[in-house]
């Protein structure tokens, strides 16, 4: 069989010629180092608001990207159900940013439909109209200008007015999670190196980011942080999925002179986030967090902010997990992560208004030799 060749186009609006905006690798407002390979590699591009463009009869948004095995498309969507009219769908491409008249191919094509407007009833409650809708998806691929055989999700789910998608190549098929749940596999029809173009369309449909990123990387793993570490002003993302078993992330100063400035320690069992630190041989008092946020197979985005005298960590939302004041120097030289947790991302932010690093776009580290931090025992 004859490969395609896969092209970059221009789309022409009215005689206009409009580019295909490349996709964003990462979810900071500024510049960011990102995880690549062994270490952390600088990005310049910035996350942008989505818009959509005209192109071929249609309006949609549309981006250029390819994908590696390892690497997951983020989509943030806002669904406006008081005038969306039913369907709405997302396209992973090559050749063409929009399939027409056959050309091209869909290596991924998901299409959600809304089946009613109803929410979850709680026990012993009514449904409650028009605040959320259940939504049934069909995976597909057109090849050869040929759709292949449908792959329904196992059950309808229950879409809100927002709505995270992921969908993560690994290395033998697409697995799509919503609201960091697995909602479908979908076996590889079409090799991965087809895919150019990710699309989006469907009326009622508003993208709040989307952006292509990370690699899949197994706990223990030691990450030393680019550029000099963290300071404040900079803010830490994680992209993960925790396993049902505990597990912890130690924060160390650049020199490893004060201990453990921080570790986050997830117990299952208690239903606990304890957050602490270890200055020399001590451990300080623990700051327990406000809920439990993980769960056994779920993923999960952690967002650490990092200012002048604290930092706080979010999970998942803008509900606040924990704040936690410094106890040493405020600036965080690396992180190992123990125990059972799958991590698929990690950036490190830059403050907004930084200007561009024209340096080394290369730094940082990352490895499976964690380093011994005579961690001693916590028993919180």
């Amino acid at each position: 069989m004859l490969r395609l060749v896969l092209l970059f186009l221009l789309a022409t609006v009215q005689g206009q010629t409009t580019d295909i905006r490349k996709m964003s690798e990462h979810r900071c407002l500024g510049y960011a180092w990102v995880a690549d390979g062994n270490r952390f590699r600088y990005s310049e591009l910035k996350m942008l608001p989505g818009n959509k463009m005209f192109y071929n009869g249609q309006y949609l948004y549309a981006f250029s990207t390819g994908i590696r095995e390892g690497q997951t498309i983020h989509i943030d969507a806002q669904l406006n159900f008081k005038y969306y009219g039913g369907n709405f769908e997302f396209n992973v491409l090559g050749g063409t940013p929009i399939i027409k008249d056959g050309s091209g191919a869909n290596v991924l094509h998901l299409k959600f439909t809304k089946i009613k407007n109803l929410m979850p009833p709680q026990s012993g409650q009514p449904a409650r109209q028009n605040s959320t809708a259940s939504l049934a998806v069909i995976a597909n691929t057109l090849k050869n200008n040929e759709w292949m055989r449908e792959i329904k999700s196992g059950a309808p789910f229950y879409g809100d007015k927002f709505l995270p998608l992921t969908i993560t190549a690994m290395p033998d098929k697409f697995e799509i999670r919503t609201f960091g749940e697995v909602l479908l596999h979908y076996p590889y029809r079409l090799p991965l190196d087809y895919v150019q173009f990710v699309n989006a369309l469907g009326e009622g449909l508003e993208l709040s980011q989307i952006y292509i990123g990370g690699q899949i990387m197994m706990a223990p793993l030691r990450a030393v942080f680019p550029n000099g570490g963290i300071k404040p002003g900079f803010t830490l993302i994680i992209d993960a999925v925790a396993k049902n078993s505990d597990f912890s992330i130690a924060f160390t100063d650049p020199e490893n002179k004060f201990g453990i400035m921080l570790e986050i320690k997830v117990n299952f069992s208690k239903q606990t986030v304890i957050l602490n630190s270890k200055i020399g041989k001590r451990w300080g008092q623990a700051v327990r967090g406000s809920y439990f946020p993980f769960k056994s197979g779920k993923a999960f985005n952690m967002e650490v902010r990092f200012f002048e005298r604290i930092l706080t960590v979010y999970v998942d939302s803008e509900k606040e997990l924990a704040t936690f004041d410094y106890r040493a120097l405020p600036t965080f030289g690396e992180m190992s992560f123990y125990g059972s947790l799958e991590i698929r991302g990690i950036s490190v932010c830059e403050p907004q208004r930084w200007p561009m690093h024209t340096g080394d776009k290369y730094s940082g580290l990352l490895t499976k030799q964690t380093y011994s931090y005579q961690r001693g025992e916590n028993t919180d």
